[in-house]
């Protein structure tokens, strides 16, 4: 504290030529200073005691502190001026009757009327505005809260309200109030708002996009599962939980991925997991083992997930069970030797037929000119015999060409009576000498047979077949 001779002539005339003592102290606002306090003392020409200055010290800090008060509340109206933020007080008087009541007032008018554009009425305060804006469900929602809180004493509470503006949209609230009694069932609240909409629009878009993204992966036809870097299951669709042969996933958690493979494809498993941080990806085809010990082949794919930060998280496996893939190959490799087999089939019959054409045709003039010897040659002649030889054996040789035309298909197809037994006993050799490679048994009915009505071509092709 300066005192009266720290003074220069031009200062004490500053202050009105007071002759009595002069005491002047700094004042200081937030640390800084701002300016000074001057007591003149005008009322005696006794110097200040120890206890003036003492007092009049005591009497700087207080001003100080009022100053600085006032610099924070000028300070805080300019955030509240450009932050998209609602500041509120209130005193709240709770009666025995459980009855609150408020006395609510904003800290600031117009920046609360910036922080939503509501219409706010002619001499309507904006919170009385705001109340009418909120739906009803959420109005008695507020209501509950604070009163739990009111009752417990808690310290403050924190709540998310909705408020619906002129053009119908609905904007999300997110409120903080500090909470402190005074006692008399008086409360003191202080509340800070802030306008959540567009990280709440966000939330649900993102919560949308992951329920999206879970139905796609848990309705994916193929086996996809989440494994650390080490290959420890974390997480797997039901379609992995039903080929694994479990039945739920909580069961697969905690496995190895490389207990899945048969002990041959291990060590060829263990080495891609190992370099698929450098790989990035991964396919390949293996051999899996379901819990109840079935093989079966598979496609498998893996792919490195990276977190925020770029480094390595863990591993995406999708895998896909080729069992049926695999049968059907079989099945159309049998089905297309079986058509190969056809076709030969089918070849070597029409060489067949036209073998049996051509032979049929040399028999026609070999029995033409054995008829024709028989009709030269008289009764008792050598040569008689010879020829009844020569036409038995061309009778034959005919009866198995109409046999080699039936069995390809070239004979005539005329529907008649066919004596199946006999059939079938004529074309025993053709069939055998058909069928080299299997054990050919036929069982005939003894005795006379019924006749049917058919074509010995269809006949001999089926029974051939």
């Amino acid at each position: 504290m300066l005192q009266e001779e720290d003074l220069s002539p031009a200062a004490r005339a500053l202050f009105g030529g007071a002759s009595g003592p002069i005491a002047v102290l700094p004042l200081t606002v937030a640390g800084v200073w701002s300016g000074l306090l001057v007591f003149a003392g005008c009322w005696s020409m006794q110097p200040f005691t120890a206890d003036d200055a003492e007092m009049l010290r005591v009497a700087a800090q207080a001003l100080s502190a009022v100053l600085e008060h006032m610099s924070a509340r000028h300070q805080l109206r300019d955030v509240l001026g450009g932050a998209r933020c609602r500041l509120w007080h209130a005193r709240v008087t709770r009666e025995a009757s459980g009855a609150c009541f408020w006395d609510l007032r904003e800290s600031d008018e117009a920046a609360s009327r910036r922080f939503l554009p509501l219409p706010v009425e002619e001499g309507q305060a904006f919170h009385s505005a705001l109340w009418q804006a909120i739906p009803a469900d959420d109005r008695q929602a507020m209501d509950d809260v604070c009163f739990r809180a009111l009752s417990r004493e808690d310290p403050g509470y924190r709540q998310v309200y909705r408020c619906r503006i002129p053009d119908g949209r609905l904007h999300w609230i997110r409120e903080d109030v500090s909470l402190q009694p005074v006692g008399g069932g008086c409360y003191l609240l202080v509340g800070v708002c802030a306008d959540i909409t567009e990280h709440r629009l966000q939330e649900e878009a993102l919560s949308a996009s992951e329920s999206r993204f879970r139905s796609l992966v848990e309705t994916c036809p193929a086996a996809v599962g989440l494994v650390s870097l080490d290959g420890t299951m974390l997480l797997a669709n039901q379609a992995a939980v039903l080929t694994n042969g479990a039945s739920r996933m909580e069961e697969m958690q905690g496995d190895n991925i490389l207990s899945y493979l048969t002990p041959e494809d291990r060590e060829r498993g263990a080495a891609a997991l190992a370099r698929i941080s450098e790989l990035e990806t991964f396919h390949g085809e293996f051999t899996c083992v379901r819990r109840d010990g079935a093989r079966f082949p598979a496609d498998v794919s893996a792919r490195l997930v990276r977190d925020g930060d770029g480094a390595p998280s863990a591993i995406t496996i999708v895998l896909r069970d080729l069992s049926a893939q695999k049968a059907a190959e079989e099945e159309r490799a049998r089905s297309l030797e079986r058509d190969l087999q056809l076709r030969r089939l089918e070849s070597l019959m029409g060489l067949a037929g036209g073998v049996a054409h051509d032979f049929n045709n040399l028999l026609t003039g070999v029995l033409g000119h054995a008829e024709l010897a028989m009709t030269r040659v008289g009764p008792g002649s050598p040569a008689e015999e010879s020829l009844r030889h020569v036409l038995a054996a061309a009778h034959r040789a005919a009866d198995l060409s109409r046999q080699m035309l039936a069995y390809s298909g070239h004979a005539s197809s005329e529907m008649g009576p066919l004596d199946l037994s006999g059939l079938l006993l004529d074309s025993s050799d053709l069939l055998r000498a058909s069928a080299r490679t299997a054990d050919l048994r036929l069982q005939v009915p003894a005795g006379p047979n019924p006749w049917t009505q058919g074509t010995a071509t269809r006949s001999l092709r089926c029974s051939s077949t």
